[in-house]
């Protein structure tokens, strides 16, 4: 877990103190087109998606800390056909998100996934975070 807190969180804790500038909700993500955004399409239900996204970001992002602590969230629509799972810091600053996944459905077993990441965005990022949300990473570092 140590490992997990340097390569992904440390990054975003400096951004955060040298910006300031976070996201204080999930909608605000969204519709803020400075957000590095990725869309995929999956071949799995979204429900399916949603469950193991959710588990996954508990089991890999989440972190206590002395005045702060880094959770997920998510929201499962089902009369939508859709789901949300976010990954958010609560402390000093309030909420300030750091990102998201939303799924939607397409077909029977078919989700447009679109990921969101604010600041210390890579490619190896998003498509770790990719990887671990369909189940092809079965580690929270995809080695």
């Amino acid at each position: 877990m140590s490992s997990n807190i340097s390569k992904y969180f440390l990054p975003i804790f400096a951004i955060v103190f040298l910006n300031g500038c976070m996201p204080t909700s999930f909608n605000a993500m969204k519709n803020d087109d400075t957000i590095h955004r990725e869309k995929f399409t999956i071949n799995q239900n979204y429900q399916t998606l949603y469950k193991r996204s959710l588990e996954k970001s508990h089991e890999c992002y989440d972190i206590g800390m002395i005045t702060a602590v880094i959770t997920t969230d998510g929201q499962l629509y089902s009369d939508l056909k859709e789901a949300e799972v976010y990954t958010y810091m609560i402390g000093g600053f309030g909420k300030q998100f750091h990102f998201g996944t939303t799924f939607k459905y397409v077909d029977n077993n078919v989700t447009s996934m679109t990921s969101y990441m604010f600041g210390g965005y890579t490619e190896k990022r998003i498509d770790c975070m990719r990887k671990i949300f369909i189940g092809e990473s079965k580690n929270c570092e995809c080695n």
